[in-house]
């Protein structure tokens, strides 16, 4: 599998949406990941390439057909909140930056009353930087690339979708939302918080297996899903973990789930 192709696959676990990958060599070596979930041309694409070592920087791309999926963006007060609550949730290793017509957006209030025509006249810039304590491959990467389309899938409500197209041909991949219509949007601010890396052994299964596992990792519920009541709020920095799918299944041998400090002091030999 040549490196884009593995580095999209990651993404694309992360985010939980189809993402398509290519690259060209230049000065730097220039990734551009495409969220294949717009009608054709009328999206953005996430450009990013590795300053350093452990800094990677991710300029979105938005073409004169992207209007269309940039009108939603400032229709749902709703959405805005949750992506900006994704921004808040993101880790001080990635700063992200929007730019509309001169201005910085900071606030959620900055976005309200903002039109596409307006976006249109005066341009448009978003970045985000990813810069890790050490080298650690193409983690800056995917950090970066994660972070900046995270925010804008959230602003286009993608995931509320129940399906998204998959391939040129048109071919669609439906991507379950198990329990809550909210769980994927939950995962994504989750893991977006935490990283890949399982909360109770540590390991982070692309550093164990290899790129096989790129972005492998399940989220895990706090408050187990089937004692909540009806359409329950969740905090996702709160309430959700993440965990590889082994220690996922050992929580889930007992009745209620076992804690993570009780599988952490089981593996201790406690």
């Amino acid at each position: 599998m040549q490196e884009v192709q593995r580095i999209a696959k990651e993404i694309s676990s992360l985010l939980g949406v189809p993402v398509e990958g290519e690259n060209y060599f230049g000065e730097r070596v220039t990734y551009v990941f495409t969220p294949n979930v717009f009608e054709d041309k009328s999206g953005y694409r996430a450009e990013v390439v590795k300053l350093y070592p452990s800094v990677a920087r991710c300029d979105l791309r938005f073409g004169q057909y992207s209007l269309a999926s940039l009108a939603s963006w400032f229709e749902e007060e709703e959405r805005i909140g949750e992506a900006f609550a994704y921004l808040r949730a993101l880790p001080p290793s990635v700063k992200v930056t929007l730019t509309i017509a001169d201005k910085e957006i900071r606030e959620p209030d900055d976005l309200l009353g903002m039109t596409a025509a307006r976006v249109a006249k005066g341009g448009i810039a978003l970045t985000a930087k990813c810069r890790m304590e050490e080298a650690r491959d193409t983690a800056p990467i995917v950090s970066a690339v994660v972070s900046a389309l995270g925010f804008c899938l959230l602003l286009n409500g993608v995931y509320e979708q129940t399906c998204f197209k998959a391939e040129s041909e048109g071919a669609l991949v439906e991507i379950h939302a198990v329990g809550h219509e909210r769980s994927r949007k939950n995962r994504l601010i989750c893991l977006g918080h935490y990283g890949a890396r399982c909360m109770a052994c540590g390991d982070d299964l692309r550093e164990k297996y290899g790129d096989v596992a790129a972005g492998l990792i399940e989220v895990h519920h706090l408050k187990p899903v089937s004692k909540l009541k009806g359409a329950a709020e969740i905090d996702p920095i709160k309430d959700l973990v993440p965990l590889c799918p082994n220690c996922h299944a050992v929580v889930h041998r007992v009745d209620p789930p076992m804690s993570i400090e009780k599988l952490k002091e089981r593996m201790r030999g406690k």
